[in-house]
């Protein structure tokens, strides 16, 4: 995270100041590397956590695309995150796409 915030290529914004702090860029790779390594591919696999650990991605990912230069980046893994739910899951996902596709083209 340090070279990432120091690099303004990467930054949508100036993300500077967390290169100020050596404990803040250290406790952001290191939970970072614990979700994506560790806590991610564990609670997966548990029925009970799927779908809170799958919006836990899905909201990381989405911090990442907003804050950083990285095309397509987020859509891929948002993507890559459908391979873990269950079909019923899935389900209930298009459909709630379909309504929100839909009540766009009707407010136009």
């Amino acid at each position: 995270m340090h070279h990432v915030a120091n690099q303004s290529i990467w930054a949508r914004f100036d993300l500077s100041w967390m290169s100020l702090s050596s404990t803040c860029t250290g406790r952001l790779t290191y939970g970072t590397l614990l979700f994506e390594l560790i806590l991610l591919p564990v609670l997966v696999w548990q029925r009970a956590t799927r779908i809170a650990t799958f919006m836990a991605g899905l909201l990381f990912h989405v911090g990442i695309g907003l804050s950083l230069r990285i095309i397509m980046f987020t859509e891929v893994m948002s993507v890559f995150y459908l391979v873990f739910l269950e079909r019923e899951h899935l389900i209930f996902v298009r459909d709630r796409l379909r309504r929100s596709v839909k009540g766009q083209t009707l407010r136009e």
